[in-house]
């Protein structure tokens, strides 16, 4: 028997009464479908008529690596994995019968464990015409474990690729934050893949007593989205889990934090990190910022302009020689704990005054709040947004409902419509002022349990300080005579002017026109071109590329290049970041530069009636030859940041296989940001002959004067000659033993003359994706070497050939096996081609690309490339042809491009020798 409930009791579920002292509670979207089976199995759907019968279904278990006993370490993650493990009534396990229904790992299904919850995801090939297969599938995952100890033994290895994946030094220093940051607690002792010991030592039994504590529908969520409807979908939830037993729970791990009431200061260390920081957390409890109510959302509103306003405060103090920046982070750790963060970039080893420091600002702002104007500014950006929200309930995407359910389950909270969360908000803000952020900053600070993170390269020798000296500056700040600081607004101009129009003008010299293609050849007088498809852009909007050759030194190192192009272009002439960022912000200009092989180009867009600022927005930028003096030093000071030692390992294979590419150069360091250096890139790509390209809808005579005036009138230079193409390597292998992981690292790469087609390049990026896939199934299901395999080849447009990068991570041990039967995957690739594969390929073509010919932005980056191969854009009307070309025979042939032994290049990283 089955009892329907409706969303709003949904929410009682989720931990808030419907009147409570915390107020009236938050209301889920009517939107949502929810509800309940007799067995206290819940559900929540969406029915999406329009996602073309697609459908994404979720189970979450609510168990995870918290919910493991002391001996039960990565057990919970273990299950995950041995859960696909279990047999039906015939015998066969769940991956066996999904890959046997042509369902691939990874894409089709795939599950994750967090510290809290399971979660199994599976996204049916078929869509909704495989509705049952699905809800069978998790049921069967969801039910009694049936797997074997021969299970555990073949999954093991795979695990342990997984973990040794997850290896370096993002993870050590992050295993050393959770120590500091949630110290006290189960987090640190329960990481949500366990460690080798554990994962070696795992007996069956310990998988089997957890799966039987918490694998039971009383304790499971389904989620699904997409189209069906919603008594379709009920019958089926009840068909395939009714019959699952309710049983009792025991007690869940404890989600919140152990608070002690102490300041306890930490060292943050390791060998290959160049992170310099020293940070400040208040640890506390805060259900009212946790609760599902009208208040609840108050609460956390008030959070939010507080962490704001606090940020911008710090931003604007004064840094002085010691540190380089200011942060906040505020973070929720399982429901109604609390840590909020203060962070000071010290420069060097000047840790303790960089504390002392960030102290007294903390102490400057309690005393002082936040300025009425600052309040207002924010309270007013947010106003905006929520009034924009209200009467436009918009429609979302199936990923997007399933990526909010998710996050609503995660944080206890319903999900909400958009009209009810901005009208609650504007309600909200109303009530909130400067003493109330006041309060709630001075409720953070109060908290006693503290705790100071001093993270510093090993290099650099820094004395903690100590808890009574901590106390003794805090003491020194309360008794000092602080000034409130001085707040400066948000760069703004008094007014908002146009830039200013070119006071020269060139001509178009030359016209010519493809009509079947729709687009236009204009040639300028000071040699450039411009290429016109007129066809409506991206979202209505007026697309922009400009194609502008590089050096052949830029070729061979892009990255000052690359530089020199993100901070030059950041700024317009006379003018600051934030000026020029706030101008193209109100006229929603998009722009960016990229390096690539041969070129630097532009890419940009803008809204059709802001067409004229675009163009002489890049009129400006091209006009710009010297560093602003801000941008040399804030760069600096974020490489620094960035957390990785000049010796580093990652940095010695960067340099490593620039070597056997045989470039000169390694990556750019802090030390080579001079200005001449940054500028000399930008001065050369702003002097030689461009290419634009021009994607939407606009009358003629209006690009035309445009062109003319901001295009044409630019001062150009003699064009670039022709690079001549770079010989392929030659077969190298380099082996460097300066790992400091238990694992051996691959990075392989083919490379095999073939000059570029459209058919050709089509045919082979699928060939890269089947390649990956026989690749996964030999190195993983077979070898049960490596968790995943990085795998791509591409026909490279200039460049005349085909480039295929692999890359992997294993034992050691198995290195040289797994190289190896990598390399004989793809040589015998065209002989696992048949017949079925070619036309399988061949429908798969045709179908992707009737949605390629309806994406404005692949109709621009194929005109691109037409224009770059042929000098014309036959390749718009060509397209349509392309799987045409798709045949057993040519599959072959592209087939044996993807591996090339004369040019192929390997660097393999292993541990450094015990002595």
């Amino acid at each position: 028997m089955m009892k329907m409930m409706s969303c709003w009791l949904l929410a009682t579920l989720a931990g808030a009464l419907c009147l409570s002292a915390h107020g009236q509670a938050l209301e889920w979207d009517k939107r949502i479908v929810a509800g309940e089976l007799s067995n206290g199995l819940q559900y929540r759907l969406v029915p999406l008529p329009k996602a073309g019968g697609r459908i994404e279904v979720h189970l979450t278990v609510r168990a995870g690596s918290l919910d493991e006993t002391a001996s039960e370490i990565g057990v919970a993650h273990l299950v995950e994995h041995l859960a696909f493990y279990n047999r039906d009534s015939r015998g066969q396990t769940v991956r066996e019968r999904l890959l046997g229904a042509g369902w691939k790992q990874g894409s089709h299904f795939n599950a994750v464990t967090n510290y809290e919850r399971t979660q199994y995801r599976l996204s049916p090939p078929q869509g909704n015409v495989q509705l049952d297969l699905a809800l069978e599938t998790l049921a069967q995952l969801a039910g009694p474990a049936t797997f074997s100890e021969t299970d555990l033994a073949s999954e093991r290895p795979v695990v342990l690729a997984e973990w040794r994946e997850g290896l370096g030094t993002f993870q050590r220093m992050n295993d050393q934050r959770i120590a500091s940051q949630r110290g006290g607690s189960a987090y640190p002792h329960h990481p949500t893949i366990g460690n080798e010991k554990a994962i070696q030592t795992a007996r069956l039994a310990s998988l089997y007593d957890y799966q039987r504590r918490w694998y039971h529908p009383n304790n499971m969520l389904i989620t699904l989205v997409g189209d069906l409807s919603p008594e379709i979908a009920i019958a089926a939830f009840e068909r395939h889990f009714g019959a699952l037993p309710r049983a009792a729970l025991p007690a869940k791990g404890e989600r919140e934090l152990a608070l002690d009431d102490q300041l306890k200061v930490y060292r943050l260390q390791d060998s290959q990190s160049g992170s310099n920081q020293v940070t400040l957390l208040y640890r506390l409890r805060t259900p009212a910022s946790s609760a599902a109510t009208a208040d609840g959302l108050r609460e956390r509103l008030i959070d939010r302009l507080t962490a704001k306003a606090t940020l911008r405060l710090l931003q604007q103090a004064p840094r002085g020689e010691h540190l380089s920046a200011y942060s906040l982070q505020k973070m929720r750790i399982g429901r109604d704990s609390t840590v909020v963060g203060f962070a000071a970039t010290p420069r060097g080893a000047q840790h303790p005054e960089a504390l002392r420091r960030l102290l007294g600002e903390i102490e400057r702002i309690r005393r002082h709040g936040f300025p009425k104007a600052l309040v207002d500014e924010l309270k007013r950006d947010i106003r905006q947004v929520a009034l924009a929200m209200q009467g436009n309930e918009r429609d979302k995407d199936l990923r997007e409902w399933l990526i909010q359910l998710d996050e609503a389950e995660r944080q206890h909270l319903p999900l909400t419509t958009r009209e009810q969360r901005a009208r609650l908000s504007l309600q909200a803000l109303d009530s909130i002022d400067p003493p109330t952020l006041q309060a709630r900053l001075r409720a953070w600070t109060d908290a006693k349990d503290q705790v100071v993170q001093i993270t510093a390269p090993t290099a650099l020798a820094v004395t903690l300080p100590s808890p009574e000296r901590i106390a003794k500056w805090r003491a020194q700040w309360r008794d000092s005579p602080l000034s409130a600081t001085k707040l400066v607004a948000e760069t703004a101009m008094a007014e908002d002017p146009d830039l200013t129009p070119s006071t020269t003008e060139g001509r178009i010299v030359e016209r010519q026109t493809f009509a079947k293609e729709q687009v236009e050849h204009w040639r300028l007088s000071n040699g450039d071109r411009l290429v016109w498809l007129k066809r409506p852009g991206p979202d209505g909007r007026i697309a922009l590329r400009i194609d502008s050759p590089s050096s052949a030194a830029m070729a061979t190192n892009p990255r000052p290049a690359q530089l020199s192009l993100e901070l030059m272009s950041r700024v317009l002439p006379g003018w600051d970041e934030p000026r020029t960022q706030a101008w193209k912000t109100k006229r929603a200009l998009q722009s960016s530069w990229l390096v690539g092989p041969g070129r630097m180009e532009f890419q940009a867009s803008a809204p059709v009636a802001h067409v004229a600022d675009l163009l002489r927005f890049y009129h400006h930028q091209q006009a710009n030859q010297d560093l602003h003096p801000a941008l040399l030093q804030s760069t600096r000071e974020a490489m620094q940041r960035q957390g990785q030692r000049p010796d580093s390992v990652s940095r010695q294979q960067a340099a490593a296989w620039l070597s056997l590419e045989q470039a000169t150069t390694g990556p750019t360091a802090p030390a080579d940001l001079t200005p001449i250096a940054i500028v000399t890139p930008w001065r050369q790509q702003a002097a030689v002959p461009v290419t634009y390209y021009v994607m939407g809808l606009l009358p003629e005579h209006e690009l035309e004067a445009l062109v003319r005036q901001e295009l044409a009138s630019l001062a150009r230079g003699e064009a670039l000659a022709s690079a001549t193409a770079s010989p392929l390597p030659a077969r190298a292998v380099k082996t460097l033993p300066i790992g400091i992981e238990p694992r051996g690292d691959l990075k392989w790469a083919s490379y095999h003359p073939l000059r570029w087609a459209p058919e050709d390049a089509a045919q082979i990026a699928l060939l890269s994706d089947l390649a990956r896939r026989q690749l996964k199934s030999r190195l993983r299901d077979e070898a049960r070497g490596v968790y995943s395999v990085e795998f791509s080849s591409t026909l490279t447009p200039g460049a005349d050939h085909v480039h295929s990068q692999l890359s992997l991570r294993t034992a050691p041990k198995q290195l040289d096996e797994l190289v190896a039967l990598a390399e004989q995957t793809l040589r015998e690739l065209p002989l696992s081609l048949e017949e079925e594969t070619a036309r399988r390929l061949r429908a798969q073509l045709a179908q992707d690309e009737r949605a390629r010919r309806a994406d404005p932005a692949t109709q621009l980056a194929r005109l691109q490339l037409s224009e770059r191969q042929y000098g014309d854009p036959r390749y718009l009307s060509t397209q349509t042809a392309l799987s045409e070309h798709v045949s057993l025979a040519s599959l072959q042939r592209l087939a044996r491009t993807l591996i090339d032994s004369e040019h192929s290049l390997q660097l393999r990283t292993v541990p450094v020798p015990q002595p």
